[in-house]
């Protein structure tokens, strides 16, 4: 995964996390800012939901009580994480693999709202 890859997933998450994406406005005298009530703004590469469990985990109960249970399931090798009724997400962390698992959910939920 590279850091585009990164950037537009948190870009992603951050969207169904409440967050407004402002192209136009400006933060360090840089375009583009997101702005979350109560929160402080920032710039995409800002974003921390694939580093910080304390920035993923409001994601995921969010999910889970939306839309049913979570799994994650720590092997010798892998991680694997999983909403209910959405595809089985292996990678090599916790972390990982629940970032890939947000995102690939997002995504199936952003679709069926269209």
């Amino acid at each position: 995964m590279n850091k585009e890859q990164v950037i537009e997933g948190n870009k992603l998450i951050a969207e169904f996390d409440g967050y407004t994406f402002e192209p136009d406005s400006k933060l360090n005298n840089i375009k583009g800012v997101f702005r979350k009530e109560g929160k402080l703004s920032m710039l995409e590469n800002e974003l921390k939901y694939h580093s910080s469990w304390d920035w993923l985990m409001p994601v995921v109960e969010k999910i889970a009580f939306t839309d049913g249970p979570f799994r994650l399931v720590f092997g010798n090798c892998n991680t694997y994480t999983q909403f209910a009724g959405h595809e089985k997400i292996v990678a090599s962390s916790p972390l990982l693999s629940t970032w890939l698992s947000v995102v690939s959910y997002i995504q199936q939920y952003n679709q069926q709202s269209k």
